[in-house]
């Protein structure tokens, strides 16, 4: 009976532990702001934002003057949803980047911290934590994010 009880002691705190490890710091919070950034790897400015902020997604294409920025709200269901997918993203253990030239380099900020921030990459590539979360927020935009080739 001693063992049964120091057993189930252990397997919830190991239960516990680990599944704090798993799970970011986001909590529901009105002042999240949720930041995708697309930059060339040869620096300069982005040109593509993704910005979640009170419920509402800014994507925006910073190379296109013609039809450059969509806007969305969300529903109140959406933005539960949302929340729940950052419950679930985790700091990136490297998010110091290397410099690679003539690609893409990727970044995400969640309340102004970098999660995410790798060069040489395409949205196919991200994690996919990440890119369901992105997925979520570009849904339905009218500025498609063309990560072209360089040549």
């Amino acid at each position: 009976m001693k063992t049964k009880f120091l057993l189930l002691i252990y397997l919830f705190l190991f239960n516990s532990c680990s599944s704090q490890d798993k799970k970011s710091a986001i909590v529901n919070d009105d002042t999240l702001k949720v930041e995708f950034y697309f930059y060339p790897s040869s620096g300069g400015n982005s040109v593509y934002n993704v910005v979640y902020e009170n419920g509402i997604v800014k994507v925006k294409n910073n190379e296109n003057v013609n039809n450059n920025t969509f806007n969305r709200k969300f529903t109140e269901e959406e933005n539960k949803e949302i929340i729940k997918k950052l419950n679930y993203i985790k700091v990136s253990k490297n998010i110091t980047t290397e410099i690679i030239l003539d690609s893409w380099r990727i970044e995400l900020k969640i309340d102004s911290k970098i999660f995410y921030n790798k060069s040489g990459i395409k949205i196919k590539d991200l994690p996919d934590d990440i890119k369901i979360l992105l997925n979520m927020l570009i849904k339905d935009s009218k500025v498609k994010i063309d990560l072209y080739d360089f040549s």
